[in-house]
């Protein structure tokens, strides 16, 4: 997972692409390192909406279906309703197999994403075909851009998930819970409420 340093129109760029042994492949550790990479970024970053650009080159439906619908659930709803961020396209490249088996997927996500995300979700049978929506210089190099390599990229991050700064700020976000006792509760109870309110008159 990596940005592109440049905004295009206000807009932040990012790239998420699956390497190594996709065997040991951990859906909780996935998520957990981008909500962390999330709360980097709202200390740091600042941009108006989301690109995301997806590299499916060695994932399998496999893995896809792997997944566990309550830790995804989980995943989903804290994304959409705790960041709230505002993505306006999610590109994917390289996906393994046919049309139809993409469209298995998205059906598969559709049950735990809002239709609204999914219906920005472009899915692409040549990867040259991302030229046409995003221009070369928010693409890396070795995506024919004119930003630097993937691999250059993603040694930046980790580089800033190592420094000491970084870290003592993500063991300061667990702390960060709610406080229960302090939630508004309900001043009145529907089981009280009579009647019924099929008419309004109005003088």
């Amino acid at each position: 997972m990596f940005p592109i340093a440049k905004l295009k129109d206000g807009l932040r760029v990012h790239f998420m692409k699956f390497a190594g042994d996709l065997g040991m492949f951990d859906i909780t550790y996935l998520f957990r390192m981008g909500f962390m990479y999330a709360d980097i970024r709202m200390r740091y970053d600042y941009w108006l909406g989301d690109i995301w650009v997806l590299d499916f080159k060695h994932v399998a439906l496999s893995h896809i279906f792997s997944l566990k619908p309550v830790i995804l659930k989980k995943a989903a709803l804290l994304f959409q309703n705790g960041l709230n961020w505002r993505i306006q396209s999610i590109h994917v490249i390289n996906v393994k197999g046919s049309a139809s088996l993409a469209q298995r997927v998205m059906d598969f996500l559709n049950k735990f994403f809002s239709a609204v995300l999914i219906s920005r979700v472009i899915i692409y049978e040549n990867p040259e075909d991302l030229l046409k929506h995003i221009p070369t210089e928010f693409l890396p190099e070795d995506y024919g851009g004119c930003a630097p390599s993937s691999s250059v990229l993603i040694d930046n991050v980790e580089t800033e998930f190592k420094r000491q700064e970084t870290i003592a700020f993500l063991m300061n976000c667990r702390k960060f819970v709610s406080d229960e006792r302090k939630r508004p509760k309900d001043e009145y109870c529907e089981d009280n409420l009579a009647g019924t309110f099929r008419k309004l008159e109005l003088d």
